[in-house]
């Protein structure tokens, strides 16, 4: 009888086989789970991640200035800041005159920088455009009524103000000053002037009046004399043998005949009757004619009866010229 072969061997070897592969398996899925294990772990510490970067955005849009430091803007220099033209009177720009904050102190140490050497006068003097250490220092009255030095800083003031008188815009000003003055004593003049003529127009009003009043109040006198002499040669005539010829003039004299006074005495008259009727009724009365048969030819004499006949042709013209105005 034939003996079968044993499978023990065979059997051995699946079951080592299969026991290494069951080992595998094992191990495969030890390893397996340890892996899920750490990724889940790695997934629950990134979603913890993730929750805090939200939990934190959500912090930060709630309240930006919680976690944030405000930033303080430095403040600019002084350089961009300080404007030297608005304090400083003889700034030039381009210059470093915007370093000194007091333009009293900046000038006060350049004056004296300048006066200390030729190299300081001749810098200063580009920088402000004329020099500054050409002035004396002068004196001046204190309050006991004594002269004593300026101080440093009434010197400079000082200085300061000689060189300001010398700029374009100095110059300018008391130009125009100068014209406003002149416009000023302009009118203060014609003023014056209207004043002075109305004062003067017055004067010659009151004199006027003062020389009408007086030759009014002689007028009157010399109109009433004429009118009594006329009065007694027509009534009563001359008898004393001496001709007195009423000259129609104020003065009552042969010498101040003439036109002019003849036409005024008639003119002033206080008659109620009318210029043109008082030389109509002198005409006839001084006609030569009527004068030498009056007083006789023996009587009147050649000066007298010239200084008729004279009266008798002023009269006449005199009453012509009135006539022509009439009409």
């Amino acid at each position: 009888m034939e003996d079968t072969p044993s499978t023990s061997g065979i059997d051995n070897a699946y079951t080592s086989s299969t026991a290494k592969k069951g080992k595998l398996k094992l191990k495969s899925k030890r390893r397996t789970g340890r892996h899920d294990d750490d990724r889940r772990r790695r997934d629950r510490d990134r979603s913890r991640s993730r929750s805090c970067s939200r939990t934190r955005s959500r912090s930060r849009s709630a309240s930006p200035t919680s976690h944030t430091r405000k930033r303080r803007k430095k403040p600019p220099p002084v350089s961009e800041t300080d404007d030297p033209s608005l304090y400083d009177d003889v700034y030039l720009p381009g210059q470093n005159s915007f370093k000194y904050k007091n333009p009293e102190t900046a000038f006060q140490e350049s004056l004296f920088e300048a006066m200390a050497d030729d190299e300081g006068a001749s810098y200063w003097e580009g920088v402000y455009g004329q020099p500054i250490h050409v002035y004396s220092r002068p004196k001046i009255e204190n309050e006991k009524g004594e002269l004593e030095m300026m101080t440093d800083e009434e010197y400079a003031s000082y200085v300061r103000q000689r060189m300001y008188e010398k700029t374009d815009e100095y110059l300018e000003k008391e130009k125009r000053r100068i014209n406003k003055e002149r416009e000023r004593e302009k009118r203060r003049e014609e003023e014056e002037q209207v004043e002075w003529e109305r004062r003067e127009r017055e004067r010659l009003y009151r004199e006027k009046e003062r020389r009408e009043r007086k030759s009014s109040e002689k007028t009157l006198k010399a109109w009433a004399e004429y009118v009594k002499l006329w009065g007694d040669i027509t009534n009563k005539g001359q008898t004393d043998g001496r001709v007195q010829v009423p000259w129609p003039v104020e003065s009552g004299k042969q010498r101040d005949v003439s036109k002019d006074a003849i036409e005024s005495f008639f003119r002033t008259a206080p008659e109620k009757r009318s210029y043109g009727e008082i030389l109509r009724i002198e005409r006839v009365r001084w006609h030569p004619d009527k004068a030498l048969q009056r007083w006789g030819r023996e009587k009147v004499s050649e000066e007298m009866l010239q200084g008729i006949t004279a009266v008798f042709q002023i009269v006449d013209s005199l009453w012509a010229e009135e006539r022509a105005g009439d009409k």
